[in-house]
C-alpha cells in the first residue's frame, strides 16, 4: 500500500505492448526477407511445371523442393516419403504459436478496451508537479477519496525521454508544452479508455499476424492432402525418376501458396523507429486512498526528482490511474506490466 518509487525506467520498458510489437515486427521481417530471397526461384519453378515446358522429372522434384523450402513461420519443410511426418511436426510448432499469440492478442484487446482510466500530463518545475496533482485529484477526478485506487506516475527533466514516451502514450495538449522553471501547467484529460492512451501496443496488429498464423496452418494441411497418395520418393543422390510426371505436375500446379508480402521497408522503418527509442524516466506506482495519492506524491517530489537537479528543473509528467482493480490490471498488461502487481 501507498507510493512506491521504482527508480529510473528506461522509457520502452513503461509499455510491454510496445515491446511485444517490435518482436512481431522483427518476426515479420526475418519471415519477409526470407521470402524474398527465395520467392524469385519459387515463382520461376511453379511457372515452368504450370507451363509443362522442358520438364523433367528432377525438374519437377527441384521445383517442389524450392517452393517448400519458403520457410514461412517455421522449420523447413523437407519433400519425400517423410512429407506428412515433417509437415505434422510443423503443424504442432505453428499451433503453439497461434496459441501464443492468441494470448497476446486478447491480453491487448482488453488492454485497449479497458475504460475508466484517469489520466493527467504535466510540464512545468518540479516543485509544482505534486501540489498541482494534489488539487486536481481532489476537484477533477470524481472517484470517492476513501476509495482505493491504483496509479503509474512517470516524470523526466530530459526531453529527448519525454519525446520517446509521447510516442508511446498519448500525452494530450501538454504534448506541445515548453517545460519552463516558472509554470506549473498540469492538465486533467478524464477518464479514458485504453486505445485512447496507449499508442504502443497499437504499434503492430497481432490480429494480422494471427490471421496469417492460420492461412499458413490451412496451407500446411493443404500440402499435407495435396501429396497424400502421390508417393514421391525421397529426395536423395539415387532418386527413382521413374515417378508419374503428370501427376505430379498438376498436383503441384494445383498447390498455391497464399503470401501477401507487405512493405518490407516500412515495417523495417517501424522497428528503426521505436527501437530508437532513448531516455528513461523515474516512475512510481500507487495502491491507496484516492485522497492520499496527490498528497503523498507531492511530499515525495518536493525536493525534485530522485535524480534530478532539484525542485526549480523543469520536468515533463504523466500520470495514470484508476479505481477498478480489474481495469487496472487489464490496463496494466499492455503498459507498465509491474503496475499489475501492484493488486
Amino acid at each position: 500500500m501507498g507510493l512506491s518509487l521504482q527508480g529510473s525506467i528506461p522509457v520502452l520498458s513503461l509499455n510491454l505492448g510496445a515491446s511485444l510489437a517490435l518482436v512481431g515486427l522483427q518476426a515479420d521481417v526475418a519471415r519477409l526477407q526470407n521470402l524474398v530471397s527465395q520467392f524469385a526461384e519459387g515463382t520461376l519453378a511453379s511457372a515452368e511445371l504450370k507451363a509443362g515446358v522442358g520438364v523433367s522429372p528432377a525438374d519437377i522434384l527441384a521445383g517442389m523442393t524450392a517452393w517448400a523450402s519458403l520457410d514461412i513461420m517455421g522449420p523447413t519443410l523437407d519433400i519425400g516419403a517423410s512429407f506428412t511426418a515433417d509437415a505434422s511436426i510443423e503443424l504442432g510448432l505453428v499451433n503453439a504459436e497461434i496459441a501464443i499469440v492468441e494470448q497476446i492478442q486478447a491480453a491487448i484487446a482488453a488492454s485497449l478496451g479497458v475504460g475508466g482510466i484517469a489520466a493527467w500530463t504535466y510540464a512545468g518545475n518540479a516543485h509544482g508537479f505534486g501540489s498541482t496533482l494534489a488539487d486536481s485529484i481532489k476537484n477533477d477526478w470524481s472517484e470517492p477519496s476513501d476509495n482505493i485506487t491504483y496509479a503509474l506516475i512517470a516524470a523526466t527533466e530530459d526531453p529527448t525521454a519525454w519525446k520517446s514516451i509521447k510516442q508511446l502514450w498519448d500525452t494530450g495538449a501538454a504534448a506541445y508544452i515548453t517545460s519552463a522553471t516558472d509554470k506549473e501547467d498540469l492538465r486533467y484529460r478524464g477518464e479514458l479508455k485504453g486505445a485512447q492512451l496507449n499508442l504502443g501496443a497499437q504499434i503492430y496488429d497481432f490480429a494480422d499476424l494471427l490471421a496469417q498464423l492460420y492461412g499458413l496452418r490451412a496451407s500446411l494441411e493443404a500440402q499435407a492432402d495435396a501429396y497424400l497418395g502421390i508417393g514421391l520418393p525421397s529426395i536423395s543422390a539415387d532418386f527413382d525418376l521413374s515417378i508419374d510426371v503428370e501427376a505430379v505436375v498438376a498436383a503441384f500446379a494445383d498447390f498455391s501458396l497464399d503470401i501477401e508480402l507487405p512493405d518490407l521497408n516500412f515495417t523495417l522503418g517501424l522497428i528503426a523507429q521505436y527501437s530508437a527509442l532513448i531516455g528513461s524516466a523515474d516512475v512510481w506506482l500507487w495502491k491507496g486512498k484516492k485522497g492520499a495519492l496527490g498528497t503523498d506524491f507531492n511530499a515525495a517530489i518536493s525536493n525534485g526528482l530522485p535524480n534530478g537537479s532539484g525542485p526549480n528543473s523543469a520536468i515533463y509528467g504523466i500520470v495514470l490511474a484508476a479505481a477498478s482493480p480489474e481495469a487496472w490490471v487489464a490496463f496494466s498488461t499492455a503498459g507498465y506490466a509491474a503496475a499489475a502487481l501492484q493488486v
